[in-house]
C-alpha cells in the first residue's frame, strides 16, 4: 500500500498536470519567450522521487489446437534519491542515484506474492534478496549536458550482496530508470510552444532489445503556484531487435511485433531545471512462433505498463 504523502503526491500532480493545460494565459510566462530544457546542475542539489509502475501481461499459448491464457500483473513502488554531487568542465555532471526503499507486488489468478526491501523477509526470497541489495546503495551516474544518460556505475556493491550477482539488473536497466527520473533525454534549448525534438534510446527486453523512436513537443509554458513550468509530450515508436541468443541452439522462432508505442507527459520545472513529474503508458503485442516436433507453438503477448515519477522532496 502507498503511503499516504504519496497518494496525496500523485493526486496533487494529477490536479497539476489538468492545471497546466487550462490555466489562464494572464497567469503564464511570455508565450514567446524562449526557455532552456536542458539540466542547470547545481553541486549538492537533491531531489526525492516516488516510483511507482504497473506491468499487465496477457499470454495466449496456442499448440495442437489447445489453447492457455495467463495474467499477470507486477506493480512496483519506491523512492529514489537523486544528488548533484560534481559538475564537469563539458556541462556534463556526475550524479548519485539511490533507490531508498522499492517493493514489488506479482499477482497471477488468486496467487499474490510481495516483497519489500523494508522487510527482514519476502514471499520470494531470492528476490527479496535482489530488492534489499538494490536499497541504500548509491549509483553514479553521469548525465550529459542534454539530460541524455551516458553511464552508470556502482552495480558491483549490490552483486556482491546476493548469492547470483546476474540478479541484479545490468548498465542499460539503470541507465533506464536514470532516465525517466530528474531530466529529459537530450534536450534542447530555445525552445517554445509546439517546439519539437527527435530522440532515439534503446533498452533491455526478455528477447532483445526495444529500440524507442521518440518525438518529444513542448505542449504548454504556465506558471503553476508561482513556478514556471513546462509540459512536455513525448510519442514513441517501438521496434523489437531480437536477440538469437536468447533461445537454445537450433531453435529459430519466428517472432513479430504488430503493435508498439509509448506516451509520456513531463511536468519539467523551470526554476530547477528538472522534472517535477512524469506519466507514461506503453503497449506491445508480440507473436512468438515456435517450431516444435513438426508442430509450431505460438505465444502471443499484450502488454501495458503504466509508471509515474514524482518529485516530493527538493533541496
Amino acid at each position: 500500500m502507498k503511503t499516504i504523502n504519496t497518494l496525496i503526491a500523485l493526486t496533487v500532480c494529477c490536479a497539476l498536470w489538468s492545471t497546466a493545460i487550462a490555466a489562464d494565459a494572464a497567469d503564464s510566462p511570455a508565450k514567446e519567450a524562449a526557455i532552456d530544457l536542458r539540466p542547470r546542475f547545481k553541486s549538492e542539489a537533491s531531489a526525492k522521487y516516488s516510483i511507482w509502475s504497473s506491468r499487465k501481461q496477457v499470454a495466449t499459448l496456442s499448440l495442437a489446437g489447445r489453447e492457455r491464457t495467463l495474467e499477470t500483473t507486477l506493480e512496483t513502488e519506491g523512492e529514489v534519491l537523486w544528488k548533484v554531487e560534481q559538475i564537469n568542465a563539458d556541462g556534463s555532471a556526475e550524479c548519485t542515484m539511490t533507490l531508498l526503499w522499492i517493493k514489488s507486488t506479482a499477482s497471477s489468478g488468486e496467487k499474490t506474492l510481495t516483497n519489500d526491501s523494508r522487510k527482514d523477509s519476502g514471499d520470494t526470497e531470492a528476490f527479496h534478496q535482489m530488492l534489499q541489495a538494490m536499497a541504500n546503495v548509491p549509483l553514479t551516474v553521469t548525465v550529459n549536458a542534454d539530460g541524455s544518460i551516458a553511464k552508470v556505475t556502482g552495480m558491483n556493491a549490490m552483486q556482491a550482496k546476493v548469492e547470483e550477482p546476474k540478479m541484479i539488473p545490468d548498465e542499460l536497466d539503470f541507465k533506464e530508470t536514470a532516465s525517466d527520473l530528474a531530466f529529459i533525454s537530450s534536450a534542447i534549448a530555445g525552445a517554445k510552444v509546439a517546439s519539437t525534438w527527435d530522440n532515439e534510446e534503446a533498452w533491455n527486453h526478455e528477447l532483445g532489445k526495444l529500440q524507442y523512436q521518440t518525438k518529444y513537443e513542448v505542449k504548454a509554458i504556465e506558471r503553476i503556484a508561482g513556478i514556471p513550468v513546462a509540459t512536455v509530450t513525448g510519442k514513441s515508436r517501438i521496434q523489437l531487435d531480437v536477440d538469437q541468443s536468447k533461445f537454445p541452439p537450433g531453435v529459430t522462432p519466428e517472432i513479430r511485433m504488430s503493435e508498439g508505442e509509448a506516451n509520456t507527459q513531463i511536468m519539467f520545472d523551470l526554476s530547477r531545471h528538472e522534472a517535477i513529474g512524469r506519466h507514461s503508458t506503453q503497449r506491445t503485442v508480440i507473436e512468438v512462433n515456435i517450431p516444435i516436433q513438426g508442430k509450431v507453438m505460438k505465444r502471443v503477448e499484450e502488454q501495458t505498463v503504466k509508471s509515474q515519477a514524482l518529485r516530493i522532496e527538493e533541496k
